[in-house]
């Protein structure tokens, strides 16, 4: 149980698992399991990442780990239940304070009005996108055809940047 509440009844699991000795390993499993979390939600199947509030040992033994190998985090496959319990609504409103920022916060440079629908549409996926621990460190700069995406303050990551 973490912040957003249970999972129960999931029929699989991914499992993603990283070479501890790589020098960037947090980031190679993050980027591919992002990447299989996404693709997932695109085929319908209910998922979410799960860093922590998950058994290591239980699923190392599932998937059977290589020398120099750990699970860093998990996440479930399955068809999501239709409605909350009261448990689950209970759950929800202690991670409120976990929200994503409005556009506002996070764009600059055109105004809303002056982007076009591609860009908005680009921009609010952006927004949704998932962060670590929902800290969204980015920014976006919009500009006729264009949207630059920069690092919003290098400290507020998991990975100390040298």
């Amino acid at each position: 149980m973490g912040h957003y509440g249970q999972v129960k009844g999931a029929p699989a699991f991914a499992a993603f698992v990283g070479l501890v000795d790589s020098p960037h390993v947090q980031e190679y499993v993050g980027y591919t399991g992002e990447g299989i979390v996404l693709e997932a939600t695109a085929l319908g199947l209910g998922t979410c990442w799960v860093g922590a509030f998950f058994r290591p040992g239980a699923v190392a033994s599932l998937v059977g780990l290589g020398p120099s190998e750990r699970v860093l985090a998990v996440t479930p496959l399955g068809c999501v239940s239709q409605g909350w319990t009261l448990e689950e609504k209970v759950m929800a409103g202690f991670g409120r304070n976990h929200r994503r920022h409005p556009l506002e916060q996070l764009v600059r440079g055109l105004e809303k009005e002056e982007r076009p629908s591609w860009m908005e549409a680009a921009l609010e996926a952006a927004r949704l996108a998932p962060s670590a621990v929902n800290r969204q460190p980015w920014r976006f700069t919009a500009s006729r055809g264009a949207v630059t995406v920069a690092m919003d303050d290098t400290k507020d990551t998991d990975s100390p940047r040298q």
